[in-house]
């Protein structure tokens, strides 16, 4: 019962996991289609007041990457309630931090990349 409620614990932070990259990316390109808007409105200077800003898209992408960094620890912190919560032998939390840990370290570098 104890391995059961684990493994389900460690497929729910995966979860969690893959959400913040799939926030990550769309973020990376909502940011990365503010270089395409810019391009065009140089090819096109006609419509350059028609399309959005590249700096608010790269703002845009910025905040959605930093969202999915915050999903990653809002995950770590629940397979930490959860690991307290036990009564049997206490998991290792190694591997799931250590995912959550990648993840965040990703979005810094990310707004990192998208904002400079």
């Amino acid at each position: 019962s104890w391995v059961r409620d684990h493994l389900a614990n460690e497929r729910t932070l995966l979860a969690w996991v893959r959400t913040a990259l799939a926030f990550m990316a769309f973020g990376l390109g909502i940011a990365k289609v503010g270089v395409l808007f810019a391009v065009d409105a140089a090819a096109h200077p006609e419509l350059a007041d028609t399309l959005p800003s590249p700096v608010l898209s790269a703002w845009i992408g910025a905040a959605l990457i930093l969202g999915g960094g915050v999903i990653a620890v809002a995950g770590a912190v629940q397979v930490r309630r959860w690991s307290l919560e036990v009564k049997g032998p206490q998991p290792s939390l190694i591997a799931p931090f250590l995912t959550s840990v990648l993840a965040i370290v990703t979005s810094v570098g990310l707004v990192v990349y998208v904002l400079s």
